[in-house]
């Protein structure tokens, strides 16, 4: 690996800056190599010392990514590559190093601060609704497109609206636009938006190349003419004699790097290198985001007989929802109920959940509110409220919120069956008789009131409301399935 390292060094030194030098303090050796060596990939492709935005995207594995979003990434990189104040007007491996230690590396502070600044394309300290709600989008295509497949994001726009609407809610009800501030306090209750953009550089160092397609670009670098590059050569052959970068009489035997360059991409030069290597990097291409270990799995979704278009849960809510939830819970979700499919019946609800949990409870309302709620307890009759903190509920239309237990009181989930003085039905949080989300037994009529119990506001139409449809997941495999798929392996 001489040639690789001196051929990075040669053509980008490394910094002497002290944010470069804390940056690079947050990596090991063989993870700062990968980068270089990937960053002398894409250079050499140039014939500069700079990526330019479209080969770092590709780099990226985002080269399909919505344009706002690429905007924001490649402008955050921009800014790490030149001094405080002065943004470099291209992307340096400085600059590289520095953004990604900051999204991956550093405390969460520093990691806000980079995914804030990818929405803040204009650096005004505040994102307008409009533009959070294009990165948004983006954001939900990158990730429903990998997980689900490209039917998925067809019809997103109401949930990115939803979520946008939302997220603003954090810096006043009135609020159009989302500050550093209310990003911090929105990060806490939906960490989904925050978790994808601190992922846009999981790639970048992934899978460091080989010998060959760093060779490639640097051996092949032609002029107009066709003719080899003086800098190319007389970048070879300044190499140390006997190094691995120097020509010798044996350069071409099988298994020298120039042999297998040419096996490798062919004399055609560097562009076929350069797309083998970064369409293997990025695990599969422009196709979605590539595979990152550190980023939120969403769960396949078992629909049983329904059709999935006949959901209240679709592919915008299972990304918003499914970061919130430990990975145990992002595995498979089953649908347990849908009052369309099996008919409005409190005893075929309870009967279809059973034992299940935990569950998720969505209920539409004919005012067109929707909302609900995750129980970590099942649905089982009793006289008090009961319930787990890790509880929450939450509201996605018109606006996407989510609200956890606050910790106020223990009022977490209530379910009533046959009782001639208390309420019957299924609810969550609040007061007895003054629910915070409240299905009634009829699965007619409900009510939402604000409650202590999760800090919520009311979450439908009205307090009161009419229940258009009602629908209940169960979030993880029964723990027999489990069992079974375990003495399996």
């Amino acid at each position: 690996m001489f040639i690789v390292h001196w051929i990075t060094d040669l053509l980008c030194p490394p910094s002497k800056s002290a944010k470069y030098q804390l940056a690079e303090s947050c990596f090991t050796k063989q993870e700062l190599d990968a980068i270089r060596n990937e960053h002398c990939m894409h250079v050499l492709s140039q014939y500069a010392q700079t990526v330019d935005d479209d080969h770092f995207l590709q780099w990226a594995g985002l080269p399909d990514a919505a344009p706002a979003l690429q905007q924001g990434l490649c402008n955050v990189v921009r800014q790490h590559s030149g001094q405080p104040g002065s943004p470099s007007a291209s992307i340096t491996l400085d600059g590289i190093i520095v953004a990604k230690a900051h999204c991956e590396k550093m405390d969460q502070a520093s990691a806000e601060d980079f995914a804030f600044d990818v929405l803040d394309v204009d650096q005004q300290g505040a994102v307008p609704k409009d533009h959070l709600q294009a990165v948004i989008l983006g954001c939900m295509q990158l990730a429903l497109s990998k997980a689900y497949g490209r039917d998925a994001v067809a019809n997103l726009q109401e949930a990115a609206a939803a979520v946008a609407a939302g997220a603003c809610q954090y810096c006043g009800p009135d609020a159009q636009a989302l500050t550093r501030p209310g990003y911090a306090k929105y990060c806490k209750a939906a960490p989904a938006l925050n978790a994808l953009l601190l992922s846009l550089m999981c790639n970048i160092g992934k899978q460091p190349p080989t010998v060959a397609h760093l060779v490639q670009p640097l051996i092949h670098l032609e002029q107009p003419n066709g003719q080899p590059s003086p800098a190319a050569t007389a970048s070879l052959t300044a190499a140390p004699a006997g190094s691995a970068g120097s020509p010798s009489s044996d350069s071409h035997a099988p298994g020298s790097s120039t042999a297998a360059v040419t096996d490798v991409a062919g004399p055609g030069g560097s562009s076929d290198a350069l797309a083998a290597a970064s369409a293997a990097a990025a695990g599969g291409g422009g196709d979605g985001l590539p595979t990152c270990p550190g980023r939120v799995q969403l769960p396949d979704l078992g629909w049983g007989l329904c059709d999935p278009a006949d959901s209240l849960l679709q592919p915008g809510w299972v990304w918003l929802l499914a970061a919130g939830l430990g990975p145990k819970l992002r595995q498979e979700w089953r649908l347990l109920f849908n009052s369309v499919k099996h008919g409005m019946s409190y005893s075929t609800f309870l009967n279809r959940l059973g034992d299940a949990s935990p569950t998720l409870l969505l209920i539409q309302d004919k005012g067109g509110a929707l909302f609900g709620g995750v129980a970590y307890a099942p649905w089982k009759k009793t006289g008090t409220f009961y319930g787990d903190y890790a509880s929450s509920i939450f509201s996605l239309l018109p606006k996407a919120q989510i609200y956890p237990a606050s910790g106020i009181n223990p009022n977490i989930q209530w379910c009533g069956v046959g009782f001639s003085q208390l309420p019957n039905g299924v609810g969550f949080g609040g007061q007895t008789g003054h629910f915070g989300a409240w299905l009634d037994a009829t699965l007619d009529t409900g009510m939402s009131r604000p409650a202590a119990t999760f800090a919520s506001p009311c979450l439908a139409s009205s307090q009161r409301f009419q229940v258009d449809v009602v629908e209940a997941w169960l979030l993880a495999p029964p723990e027999e399935e489990l069992k079974e798929a375990a003495s399996n392996a």
